[in-house]
Parts: C-alpha cells; structure tokens; sequence
C-alpha cells in the first residue's frame, strides 16, 4: 500500500516538472511575435529578458514564503501564474498582451523550480532519488522539444501559432488540479535563505566566478533558443514555422546531452567534464559563424545543446563544494545566475541590429563561452 501512496504522490510532482519546460516556449515565440508585430532583434530580445529578469531578484523571497506557506502552495501558485499568463495571448494578441503573459510564465517559472526539489524530496529518498532527478530532467526536455511542434500543429489546425498558449494552459492546469488532490507529506516549508545574506557570498571571488558562469550558461541556453530560427530564416529560406522546428533539434540534442553526461562522470572528473563540454560548445558556435547548409546548422546547434546540457549543473555542484555550509545560500546565487537568459538574449538583438547580421549575435555566446573554458580552469584552483 506504501508503494502506492509514494508512485500517486510522485506522478503529480513529475507532472509539474513538464510545465517548468514551458519556459521554453520563449525561443520560438520570439520569431514568431517578431514576424508578425515586425520588430528589430533587440526590441525582440526584451521578451526573454521579462522571462528570466525576475531569477535575479525574486528567488530568496519565493523561498521565504515556501518556508511559510509550504512548497506545495508555492507551486501550485507558480501553476496558477503560468494558466493565466497563458490565456492572455490568446484573448489579447498584442505586445502588452505578449509582455505580459511572459512575466507571469517567468515568476511561475521561478516559483516552481523553488517548489518542486524539496516536494520530491519528500516523495522520494535513498537510490531511487538520483533516478527520479535524472527522470525530472528527461520530462522537462520532452517538454520544450514538444513546444515547437505544438506550435507549428497550432499554425495548421487552427490558423494561428498562438493557440499554442491555451493548450499550455490546459495542461498547467490539469497539473495544477493533479497536485492539489495530492498529499505530500513532509513538504510543510523550504529552507530559508535571506537575500542580503546569499548575496554576501559573491565578495568570495570563487563564488563570483561561479555565478557568472551560471549567468554564462543560462544566457547560451537561451540565446540558442532564440537564435536558431532566426539562422534558419536567414541562411535556409525557411518560414518562420518551418524555421521554429529546428529548436526541437537543439532540445533534442540537450536531452541527449543530460544522460550522456551522466555517463562521462563515471569516466572523467567534473572539471574535466566541464572542459569537455565548453569545448564542444565552442567548436560548434565557431562553426555556425561560417555555416551556410540546413542540416550543417542544425548539426552545428544540436552540437551547442549536447554541450550546454550539463554545464549549469556541473557549475552548481562546484560551487556547492566550495560553500558546503552555506548550501541553501549557494542554491539562491545559483537560480539567480539564470538571469542571464534575460541579458545575453538581449544584447545578442542589440549587436545583430547594430551588424544587420544575425550570424553576428552569436560573437556574444562565443564571448560567453570563453569565459566558461577559463572558468573550467580557473575553478580548480580552489582546493
């Protein structure tokens, strides 16, 4: 009977992790809202910016109220921003509307990836544990590889791509309502973390070097995101539908990054991992900056997602080892490095409207990039 109670309590928790891949959702949007309002890159960078700007600031208090109100609250709050930011496109189809409805699926975002680790603490523990992470990661990476197919079906069923949005929300609030009738035990409240208190840290330059490599890797995640249809529009003729198809092969390839560098830890240390990854990253953006073929971009791109798939990871673990006593401080630094999907995104527009060349933005992933391989080395200085 125990099992299962714990398999009813996990499914409604897995079932959250999908709608934490909603966030996705930015990359191909962006093409399509430029296309349709007619928007330069900068002025469409500004929408990831409203996603991810709120990592900065917004996870210390989200975690001070799970630590009042309980992280199953939190969540199922979270779930509530995202239906509502996603019903708001669709009745108003406008960049207030869009603007809108992405700062709320952002501060949704936040407050789920604050809630859903400790609410599957308590479900799960001892060996099963680093299965079900590994699975929470398979579910959010099945779910921004669905995101651009659900929009392209969206475009030939119904006419429009931004039906997409009441489907999102349809399936938020199905998750929403599974966890709601779910008793988790054990998931009274998070740890707290004072905001003033985890940004002292960043005075420890190790840990300053860590933050922004996770400001590094969260903006290459994103800027890809964005920036691979807009390459395929360019060097590939493709419409803006086709175009948006060609981020499932990134998210593929990121997916696939995941388990594969799972595997490498069993053969190589985490810094060399590191390496490896950027390394990989690197090659591939400096062969995107010459590419020209459809299916050599995509190899290109799907090379960059299978590096960066396990580089925010391997940088939270080395920054927990360096501050092992002030792990949940650690944590706050950490999610707030994932701000960088807001600026890198930006200023990736900024220099492609300054160049006409959208090839061009990539030079800021590239700059990013760098800095990561120095960071790989740098890190090990700290004994």
């Amino acid at each position: 009977m125990k099992g299962k109670v714990s398999l009813l309590a996990l499914f409604p928790v897995l079932f959250s992790f999908y709608i934490v891949g909603f966030c996705d959702i930015v990359g191909i949007s962006v093409s399509y809202i430029q296309s349709d309002f007619q928007l330069g890159n900068t002025m469409a960078g500004l929408f990831p910016a409203v996603v991810f700007i709120g990592f900065l600031f917004l996870p210390a208090p989200v975690i001070a109220l799970a630590s009042k109100i309980g992280c199953r609250k939190v969540a199922l709050y979270g779930m509530g921003l995202t239906v509502l930011g996603m019903f708001i496109p669709f009745g108003m189809y406008s960049l207030l509307g869009c603007f809108i409805a992405f700062t709320l699926l952002g501060v949704g975002n936040i407050a789920l990836q604050v809630a859903l680790n400790p609410l599957l603490f308590c479900v799960v523990s001892g060996n099963t544990l680093s299965v079900a992470l590994t699975s929470t990661q398979l579910i959010k990476g099945v779910s921004a590889f669905c995101g651009p197919f659900v929009a392209a079906f969206a475009m030939s069923f119904w006419g429009n791509w931004y039906y997409v949005f009441p489907v999102f929300a349809v399936i938020a609030l199905m998750a929403a309502l599974c966890l709601s009738f779910t008793s988790v035990k054990g998931a009274g409240g998070c740890a707290y973390a004072a905001s003033a208190e985890s940004f002292a840290l960043l005075k420890d330059n190790h840990v300053l070097l860590l933050f922004l490599a996770a400001v590094c890797a969260a903006g290459i995640d994103v800027g890809m995101n964005v920036c691979i249809p807009k390459l395929m529009m360019v060097h590939c003729g493709h419409t803006v539908q086709d175009a948006t198809l060609s981020s499932s092969v990134y998210f593929a390839f990121r997916t696939l990054g995941v388990f594969t560098g799972t595997m490498l830890l069993i053969s190589f240390s985490e810094l060399k991992n590191f390496r490896i990854h950027v390394l990989i990253m690197l090659v591939a953006a400096l062969g995107l900056l010459f590419a020209e073929g459809e299916y050599c971009i995509l190899t290109l791109a799907g090379m960059v997602g299978f590096g960066c798939s396990s580089i925010f990871a391997i940088i939270c673990s080395i920054a927990l080892r360096v501050c092992p006593d002030k792990a949940n401080n650690v944590s706050v630094i950490m999610m707030a490095g994932m701000c960088g999907g807001a600026f890198v995104p930006l200023l990736m527009g900024v220099v492609a409207d300054c160049t006409e060349s959208q090839t061009a933005g990539l030079l800021i992933l590239i700059v990013c990039m760098l800095y990561l391989l120095y960071c790989s080395f740098k890190a090990a200085g700290r004994k």
